[in-house]
């Protein structure tokens, strides 16, 4: 009698052990389906939501343009055509000081990829806002920064990453930490 005991007790364990097994093998894949299906339905919402933007920007420009060319520009300086439409708002943040701009670079322009957490595109960017050289980083202030910050929407960017501090020390010819490390890359 005690052998059979033995004989049910262990086809019920073995039943409920394949049960577990199944049940997660099935819960997995059901689970992974739902995570794809979520993911394909945001990747579609943010794909409309960036088509929305890019629509709307064309039509702030469009009407940038409209605005200019009919001659009723704001009592703000004449803007060139390269300039950013961000240059051509007024400034939100209280305090904040337009810098020292350049329209073009005094001879030739630095390399602001030199700076932590400027890349090639950002450099691109700094240049059409009228940015070419280290000392004119090195000479921001916290107005200017802060000034900067809005009109590239970095949301405090420049601080975390010490953009000034960064160019005071390249401007004075020593290297950074990481300037040190991308020199070697390019061949500088």
């Amino acid at each position: 009698m005690g052998y059979l005991i033995m004989q049910v007790l262990f086809c019920l364990l073995l039943a409920a052990a394949i049960g577990l097994v199944v049940g997660w093998l099935i819960r997995r894949f059901i689970c992974q389906k739902q995570a794809q299906a979520l993911e394909a339905g945001w990747s579609a919402r943010l794909s409309r939501v960036e088509t929305q933007r890019d629509e709307l920007a064309a039509r702030v420009a469009q009407l940038e343009r409209s605005t200019v060319g009919a001659g009723q520009a704001t009592s703000a300086p004449s803007t060139s055509a390269h300039q950013p439409a961000t240059l051509r708002r007024a400034s939100l943040v209280p305090g904040a000081e337009k810098p020292r701009l350049l329209s073009g670079p005094k001879g030739n322009p630095d390399d602001l990829k030199q700076i932590s957490g400027i890349g090639p595109k950002l450099e691109r960017t700094l240049n059409e806002l009228g940015v070419y050289h280290l000392y004119q980083i090195a000479q921001f202030t916290v107005s200017n920064v802060a000034w900067v910050d809005e009109h590239l929407r970095f949301k405090g960017r420049i601080q975390r990453e010490g953009w000034v501090e960064q160019a005071v020390e390249l401007a004075a010819g020593r290297p950074t930490e990481f300037s040190h490390r991308y020199l070697p890359r390019t061949g500088k």
